[in-house]
């Protein structure tokens, strides 16, 4: 098991870390996205308009959601729904433009800028310290350029322990 302390203010950069990794991983769980959360719902782009990034409902105000079985755009409620989590911008019936919610987080989040590596740099981190080091062989995990640990457990305080 292990257990990592996280340094105050970057539990943030933690948790899209793990995003990133989970989503360049494959390991999504589609199927629990679709039913519990907004993510077949699509989202309106367009740029400069109070409705940019809004969701797209239906007349009765219902989350819209683009079914891959029928290929049309319907309630993200509908029981039989077969959601296409991954598309680019659809033309809605009224000439908008959305795309899957998921596709946006996907698109964002798989950006080489939320890696473990890149959000370790931004956790405040120095290096160079020897206040951690005391009463432990070698380096302790923190320090740049340390290939021993995983680049997240560098988001860890001086007293993290991994056992």
């Amino acid at each position: 098991m292990n257990w990592l302390g996280i340094r105050p203010g970057s539990d943030g950069l933690f948790v899209l870390a793990l995003i990133h990794e989970l989503l360049k991983a494959d390991k999504i769980d589609l199927d629990y996205l679709v039913r519990y959360t907004t993510r077949p719902g699509w989202v309106i782009r367009a740029a400069g308009t109070a409705q940019d990034g809004l969701f797209a409902r239906t007349s009765e105000g219902q989350p819209l959601a683009w079914d891959q079985g029928t290929k049309t755009p319907t309630s993200a409620y509908e029981p039989e729904l077969n959601p296409a989590t991954h598309r680019r911008d659809q033309r809605l019936p009224d000439g908008r433009l959305a795309v899957p919610a998921f596709q946006l987080m996907a698109e964002r989040y798989l950006d080489p800028r939320y890696s473990p590596d890149a959000v370790a740099e931004g956790d405040g981190h120095s290096g160079g310290h020897d206040a951690p080091h005391r009463g432990r062989a070698g380096a302790c995990g923190l320090c740049p350029g340390n290939p021993s640990r995983h680049p997240l457990d560098r988001l860890a305080g001086p007293a993290a322990t991994i056992m």
